[in-house]
């Protein structure tokens, strides 16, 4: 009996679900009912407003090389670089005390001593070699001047120009040279230069850029000539402001001045002049 009342009760309770589920159903079907057909396609709407940039595309592919250009204008004159390390000139040093002296390799290995030459003429007052106190050919060992001064008997005799006195003539080393060396010459107001960065002093001296060549002519009269030397050369940078020199010719030679004027051939006087400036001789640490 109790479960016919509750039966009874939940088919009372399902009824009026039963019936709202049929009516919304019913409801819904109605709009597919009373649907017409298609209408027109309406006017277009209006420009809706700038829409936010998109993000960035992936990279496209390496393009062609293009063709060469045209060739352009010269461009300006660029500025002057800095100044270049000074390389090795030879593989030596000629160190000139310009006295009876002897001078010493302070830092290199010593290969020769000597006498210092400054030239070499031959009979017709022509230089044999430029003049160069940087050069081997300036310093002569002491068996190669004795050779040098033996008499000569031909017409055709060599002059030498020495530095020093015939008293007293300097003297001079060559030493092994196995890093870079240069000369620097200072301005005329008489400063003395500086070795640039990496480099140390070797010697200091005085810049000698010339030298004079005096001599008398055929008719007596005095003639001075003017020669410079070459500013890069060691050898223009002396110890001594005013360096000494003497001409040395062959005993018992006869020449063509001799016989015709009565005078030796070796009467003319080289001197070498200072530029009133200090020079520094540096060397490459």
């Amino acid at each position: 009996m109790g479960f016919m009342v509750i039966l009874y009760k939940t088919i009372s309770c399902l009824i009026p679900l039963v019936i709202v589920v049929a009516c919304i159903y019913y409801i819904n079907q109605i709009p597919n009912v009373l649907k017409g057909p298609k209408g027109d396609t309406g006017d277009q709407g209006l420009k809706g407003e700038k829409g936010d940039p998109g993000r960035d595309g992936i990279n496209g592919a390496k393009g062609e090389p293009g063709l060469p250009g045209s060739i352009g204008p010269q461009g300006p004159t660029g500025d002057k670089g800095a100044r270049g390390s000074p390389g090795i000139l030879q593989p030596y040093v000629i160190l000139h005390s310009l006295t009876s002296e002897e001078p010493q390799c302070t830092t290199s290995t010593e290969l020769k001593r000597g006498y210092s030459l400054f030239v070499t003429k031959d009979d017709r007052d022509d230089y044999l070699y430029e003049p160069d106190l940087g050069n081997e050919m300036s310093c002569v060992a002491g068996e190669e001047r004795k050779e040098l001064l033996k008499p000569c008997s031909s017409s055709k005799c060599e002059q030498y120009y020495w530095l020093g006195t015939k008293d007293q003539p300097a003297r001079c080393v060559k030493c092994k040279l196995d890093t870079s060396i240069y000369v620097k010459h200072g301005p005329k107001s008489g400063k003395q230069p500086e070795c640039d960065v990496g480099y140390t002093r070797l010697w200091d001296g005085y810049s000698v850029y010339r030298y004079t060549n005096a001599y008398e002519s055929h008719d007596d009269v005095e003639v001075i000539t003017s020669q410079t030397l070459d500013p890069k050369s060691t050898g223009t940078c002396l110890k001594e402001q005013k360096p000494k020199t003497h001409c040395d010719q062959n005993e018992g030679r006869s020449s063509f001045y001799e016989f015709w004027y009565g005078k030796s051939n070796c009467r003319r006087q080289l001197n070498l002049k200072s530029a009133d400036t200090k020079c520094r001789v540096c060397i490459k640490i």
